[in-house]
This record gives structure tokens, C-alpha cells and sequence, in this order.
């Protein structure tokens, strides 16, 4: 039983409750001719082992054996049972081993159920998949176009010279009436008074080219202006004095 050539093993090690299995044993004869049986036993309470089922069979020198002893998985699922098979050559026992244990598990969908099952959660994973990736593609999408919005909205708020200026080229100044009258209560000053707050007057510019000689004439004749007790009027040079200082005098006594 613990040779090489020799195998016991179940073929359903996990059935459900109430499922019929078998311990198939392959062996080789490594004797003479002779009958031989294979006997199927299981661990029963208080630790005594049952006979369960018994193949007997005539087994040539060196040939090959093969026996199926079959059992029940009477208990409930989630328990195991123990089993062991004894050989015994012309009635005598020869040998024993103790195999694996049969493990009762529930009761699970087979077949056209199982694959309805499969296909069910099959497709709620690719249901879930494509949900997903729609989700992430629509968030994507939502801040591609925020980060636009936001972009467009700070290129108007930034850019804003060109209708500015638009605003204050078509803005036109009103046009004032110089033939109104002055308004009621306001009291001109006399002239002397104006003439005394007004400031020193800007130099008049050189005298072209084509000045009437006549009046040339007539300053020359008077010679070089005074210069007033404070001196020159400010901004003046002694050059335009010498030129245009008696129409300052001038104007002065006017």
C-alpha cells in the first residue's frame, strides 16, 4: 500500500451532503497469482471502524489492479468523514492505510445554473467597469471645460485697452455758448485790480524777419528800455528786453 506504483485517491474529495464517491486504488502486483481484496472502512463513533464496501478481484504475478469502492456522504456540510482500506490476499489481511478524508461542502449551483451565475456576475463586473470609466471620462471632461470657463472669463477681465479706448474716442466734449450771459450774482473785478494779481506775462517770441521797419524805427529812436527797480520780469532775457522791453513799459502804463 505505501509503494510507488500504488495510489488511493477520491474521485470527488469534496462532495455535498448525500453524494455518492468512490476511492479508486491503483496497485501492482508485485507476487504470485492469487484473489485479492480491497476493503473500503469508516471511523465510526467510540473510535470502532465500519466496513463500507469490499471489491474482490483474482490478480495475476505483476499485473496491474484497480478496484472503485464506493461510500456515501451521509453527514451534514462543513463536517469530514475518516476512512481507511485494508488488502487482504486469499482472506488474509495484508495490509492497511488510512486515506484522506472526505469533507462535505454546501451545496453550490451546477451546470446551466452555475454558468447563468457566472455569466450574472460576469456581466455586473463589466457593468460596473464601463460606469466607471464613463464616470472618469465625465469628470475629465467637467474640468477641461472649467478650466476653460475660468480662462475665458480672466481674458476678458485682463484685456479690456481696447474698449477703453473705444469708450473715450467716442466720448465727445460739449460745446460751450460764449455768447451767454454771465451768470446771476457774479461780480467781475475792476481791471486795475485784475491787472495787479496777474502774473508777469511770457516773453513774446523773437520778432520775424518781416517785423514793420516803421516800428523798429520808433524804438530805436527811444534807445534801450529802462530796466524796473526789481530788474527783469521773470523768465526774461537781457536780449529779448532790449527788444521788446518797451512794449512791456508800454503795456504797463496802458
Amino acid at each position: 500500500m505505501n509503494a510507488d506504483t500504488t495510489s488511493l485517491i477520491w474521485d470527488e474529495p469534496s462532495p455535498i451532503t448525500g453524494q455518492q464517491v468512490n476511492m479508486v486504488v491503483k496497485a501492482k502486483n508485485s507476487g504470485g497469482k492469487g484473489d485479492v481484496a480491497f476493503v473500503l472502512q469508516r471511523l465510526i463513533v467510540g473510535g470502532n471502524w465500519a466496513e463500507i464496501s469490499t471489491v474482490s478481484l483474482e490478480a495475476g504475478a505483476g499485473a496491474d489492479i484497480q478496484a472503485s469502492l464506493g461510500a456515501i456522504a451521509d453527514v451534514e456540510a462543513g463536517e469530514q468523514i475518516e476512512f481507511r482500506v485494508l488488502v487482504l490476499v486469499d482472506g488474509v489481511e495484508m495490509d492497511r492505510k488510512t486515506v484522506d478524508p472526505l469533507i462535505i461542502k454546501h451545496q453550490t449551483s451546477r451546470d446551466a445554473d452555475a454558468l447563468k451565475e457566472q455569466a450574472s456576475e460576469d456581466q455586473f463586473t463589466i457593468i460596473l467597469f464601463v460606469i466607471a470609466i464613463l464616470s472618469v471620462g465625465f469628470g475629465v471632461y467637467t474640468m477641461v471645460v472649467s478650466r476653460r470657463i475660468l480662462r475665458d472669463e480672466e481674458f476678458e477681465e485682463s484685456d479690456q485697452t481696447a474698449e477703453v479706448l473705444a469708450d473715450i474716442n467716442t466720448k465727445e466734449l460739449p460745446e460751450i455758448d460764449m455768447n451767454l450771459p454771465p451768470p446771476p450774482g457774479l461780480v467781475f473785478p475792476p481791471p486795475n485790480t485784475l491787472a495787479g494779481n496777474l502774473p508777469a506775462p511770457i516773453p513774446p517770441p523773437l520778432a520775424p524777419a518781416d517785423t514793420d521797419a516803421a516800428e523798429e524805427d520808433a524804438e530805436e529812436s527811444r534807445g534801450e528800455p529802462p530796466i524796473p527797480p526789481s530788474g527783469l520780469p521773470d523768465g526774461w532775457s537781457q536780449d529779448q528786453w532790449e527788444h521788446f522791453g518797451w512794449q512791456y513799459l508800454d503795456a504797463l502804463n496802458d
